[in-house]
């Protein structure tokens, strides 16, 4: 009898421990859709957020690979797919749509990103994080192209920012 009622306080606080964690990650989780780009920008975009996490540090603003991850903090955020969305929605859910707003040009990239909130079973647009304008640096500026790498490390960052 006495080893059943401790496994059931184990478990019971076990369960409360894991439903908290849960909600906390929910409530830091934005899902990413990337729309009106190339398939190559579009993947190299999700391979940069999706199963990331963004923190600070002293200041400044770390991206990392969440397998990494050894300690969590109440300021942690998580970048998920679209994709990996379940059917049933959880209410609150967060999204961020990165739209592609000009061509791919020598000097300046622009997207748009509004931000949706899951409420009511519907996807309501609750703010628009702005435009966002990835410079390109001056060696690429000569060369007239726009490195893809570099352009998306500085959208991911903005789009890391632009969620605090």
């Amino acid at each position: 009898m006495l080893k059943v009622i401790s496994s059931l306080i184990v478990l019971i606080s076990f369960i409360g421990c894991t439903d908290n964690s849960d909600k906390e990650t929910i409530n830091n989780t934005f899902y990413i859709e990337v729309v009106n780009t190339a398939d190559s920008i579009k993947k190299a975009i999700e391979n940069g957020l999706v199963g990331k996490t963004s923190f600070r540090q002293q200041s400044e603003l770390k991206i990392v690979s969440k397998e990494y991850m050894t300690e969590h903090t109440p300021d942690m955020h998580y970048y998920n797919s679209v994709v990996n969305l379940d059917k049933k929605i959880k209410e609150g859910s967060v999204k961020i749509i990165i739209d592609l707003q000009n061509n791919y040009v020598k000097d300046t990239v622009i997207f748009s990103m509004p931000k949706y909130k899951y409420s009511n079973n519907e996807w309501k647009k609750i703010s628009d994080l702005g435009i966002i304008t990835t410079p390109v640096s001056s060696r690429n500026l000569i060369k007239y192209r726009l490195g893809l790498k570099e352009y998306v490390q500085t959208l991911i960052t903005q789009v890391a920012a632009a969620t605090y």
